[in-house]
């Protein structure tokens, strides 16, 4: 993966643990 910052990768990551805290975090862990 090119063109992406590590800003920008942290980001994203943060983004998708939250998606799944919201979808049903107890089925993650």
């Amino acid at each position: 993966m090119q063109g992406i910052s590590q800003d920008d990768f942290a980001t994203t990551i943060r983004v998708l643990q939250r998606t799944i805290e919201n979808v049903g975090g107890d089925a993650w862990h």
